[in-house]
């Protein structure tokens, strides 16, 4: 019982931090002008989620490329890619109380291999791990790896053939339950990359066959998805031909509820690429990556009152 309601109490407390970022467009336009009518709808659009100014991860830096960070719920575990070996591959690092420095990276030799392993998204649990992988040769898939037990080594990692097409399957993200996971793929019938999402009965059933995110794929690259809040919030990479790329974000009222076009998170965009973007699930803390300072590295933002 007390696990049931300490529940209730985190949902609403993340509900109450969603809808402060709910407001109505007549304002938005009455304090904008033109701007108020945001992507040409007289919906009700959310307002940004608003984070202080990014600061780069200095313990996890080296002089290679680090992206896609994905950390536990407690905020105690993170996997990230990294180049520090020569080919992409899965590290993680570990931190004993959430408001401490993440500790040093390590390789996770156990879902390793010797093409490139990337994109990693961890469950909340921490005791599944999604990841993209072109092991096999051809198009990279989307694989998974579990365990038993949170600080023991991962299982043998295998493909998930029901998400998989004849082309790129890459970028997994779970949502709070996992049953419904969002994931990038440039197959047939898509503009490029585009995001898909495809849901399941129990985490122990396969995964249904998985559909276009309508509202938000575009002409431009959509990638690196990450959905929060119990499905209502969901950020994204959007790239275009000059391989310029922003994190966007959407919100939702309810999750059969279709997906309002996405836009910019500003104060967490700059002129570089930023991509990969991971909240925490109170929507306190976020970490994505950034070439604002050269290479790909991994930056963290906290959220504003």
């Amino acid at each position: 019982m007390r696990v049931k309601v300490g529940r209730k109490i985190l949902r609403a407390a993340v509900l109450a931090g969603l809808m402060a970022f709910m407001v109505p467009v007549a304002l938005l336009a009455a304090a904008c002008g033109e701007h108020g009518e945001l992507l040409g709808t007289k919906q009700t659009v959310p307002s940004p989620p608003r984070f202080g100014a990014p600061q780069r991860v200095a313990s996890l830096s080296s002089s290679v490329a680090e992206e896609d960070p994905s950390f536990t719920a407690d905020l105690l575990e993170l996997c990230f890619m990294s180049r520090r070996n020569g080919t992409r591959d899965i590290w993680t690092s570990s931190r004993a109380v959430a408001t401490e420095p993440w500790g040093p990276p390590v390789l996770s030799a156990e879902l390793s291999s010797p093409a490139d392993d990337w994109a990693p998204a961890i469950a909340p649990d921490g005791l599944t791990l999604w990841f993209t992988t072109d092991r096999e040769g051809g198009p990279a898939k989307i694989w998974v790896a579990s365990r038993p037990a949170r600080g023991m080594p991962w299982g043998k990692p295998h493909r998930v053939p029901e998400l998989a097409s004849s082309a790129v399957d890459r970028g997994p993200a779970v949502d709070a339950t996992e049953r419904t996971l969002y994931f990038a793929s440039d197959r047939p019938g898509s503009a490029g990359f585009d995001l898909y999402v495809s849901t399941r009965p129990t985490v122990s059933a396969p995964w249904e066959a998985p559909t276009p995110v309508p509202g938000i794929n575009t002409a431009d690259d959509e990638l690196d998805p990450f959905v929060a809040a119990d499905g209502l919030l969901l950020f994204l990479s959007r790239t275009v031909p000059s391989d310029q790329g922003n994190i966007y974000w959407s919100a939702r009222s309810s999750t059969t509820a279709p997906w309002p076009p996405a836009v910019p998170l500003t104060g967490i965009n700059s002129s570089s690429y930023d991509s990969d973007p991971v909240v925490s699930p109170d929507l306190g803390y976020m970490m994505f990556s950034s070439k604002r300072s050269g290479d790909g590295e991994l930056y963290e933002a906290r959220a504003l009152p």
